[in-house]
């Protein structure tokens, strides 16, 4: 324990002062240097300057405005309804301002994210009335889900408690709004005996390519064999022919020619044998393959349900009839 006089105690104290102002003081500093401000000077009067590509935080300013961020090499984003994206890297250097002067024209149709950043939507998500959905394992809600995301790669997830999980890579932008429509349940009202027909079912549930696919398969398939068949038929007539000259050859030499010619015809009856039943089995391994797909739910969804349409038109005009105008275009997928 410290002792002493009155007037050691009354500079010791002073000294513990002055090496606490002292300490606060560099703390301050060094606290301070590690800001940094970027000045974008465009032809704008307002704008948003996103920083590092991070679009669900982009800054209003004005013209002459600094943003803070923090020191190093930054990707700056300017964003305005007139103009094209403007993009650049800068090094910011600590406890200074950068300015960047910015010169640009004004297109017709600016590819701009001004948008998607001014209404909070570059994503809408349709499903199922009870099905809650999932973006990276985070709950953003049910059955219809309006958000805004960074640029990039997402893991979509839609559960729903009585017809089970889908799951979806969506990629996303911030020049327009991705649409995903996926529904767990299945929009075909086909009879079982229905569905057994090859491609019913995918037509029913408006997956088309895979009909599309199944049909052009299986007919050519079917021409296939049916070729097959007529040849058969040809090259059968040009062996019984070729074996009656040989039961009824005058001379060891003509015996010998239709022998062989009788052989050879034979070979290649076989080999249309073979071809005609390799076709048929890959025919019966099509409809088989198929018809068990067209039973089974997609993993991603259904992309079909009657009351998809009637939400993205209600979709359409919420966005349209906002503050800020938005060019929105309705696009509705039967593959």
């Amino acid at each position: 324990m410290y002792c002493g006089t009155p007037v050691h105690k009354t500079a010791f104290s002073l000294f513990i002062v002055f090496i606490l102002l002292c300490s606060t003081k560099t703390l301050a500093q060094q606290t301070d240097i590690k800001d940094a401000w970027i000045k974008v000077l465009p032809q704008l009067e307002e704008f948003y300057i996103v920083v590092d590509r991070d679009f669900e935080n982009a800054h209003l300013v004005n013209r002459g405005d600094s943003v803070k961020v923090n020191p190093g090499d930054r990707h700056i984003t300017l964003v305005w309804r007139t103009i094209n994206d403007h993009q650049f890297t800068t090094d910011i250097e600590a406890g200074e301002t950068t300015e960047r002067s910015v010169y640009h024209s004004f297109p017709t149709n600016p590819k701009s994210s001004y948008q998607a950043i001014a209404n909070q939507t570059n994503l809408f998500i349709t499903t199922d009335e009870n099905s809650t959905v999932y973006i990276n394992d985070r709950r953003y809600g049910k059955h219809m889900v309006q958000t805004f995301l960074n640029p990039g790669t997402y893991q979509l997830r839609i559960e729903h408690p009585e017809l089970g999980t889908l799951r979806k890579k969506i990629k996303v932008n911030s020049l327009n709004v991705t649409e995903v429509a996926r529904f767990n349940e299945n929009p075909s009202k086909l009879s079982f005996a229905t569905k057994l027909l090859p491609g019913a079912e995918y037509i029913a549930s408006r997956r088309y390519k895979r009909a599309v696919f199944t049909y052009v398969g299986l007919g050519l398939l079917t021409t296939n064999l049916i070729w097959q068949n007529q040849l058969y038929s040809d090259k059968l007539d040009e062996f019984n022919e070729f074996k009656s000259l040989y039961k009824n050859a005058q001379s060891s030499q003509d015996a010998i020619k239709y022998r062989r010619n009788t052989v050879k015809a034979e070979e290649t009856l076989n080999q249309i044998v073979a071809n005609f039943n390799i076709s048929l089995l890959l025919a019966g391994i099509l409809y088989t393959l198929t018809t068990f797909d067209s039973f089974r739910k997609p993993k991603s969804g259904y992309r079909y349900s009657s009351k998809y349409l009637n939400n993205s038109v209600s979709f359409s005009t919420r966005i349209i009839n906002s503050s800020t105008p938005f060019l929105f275009s309705l696009k509705i997928a039967f593959d």
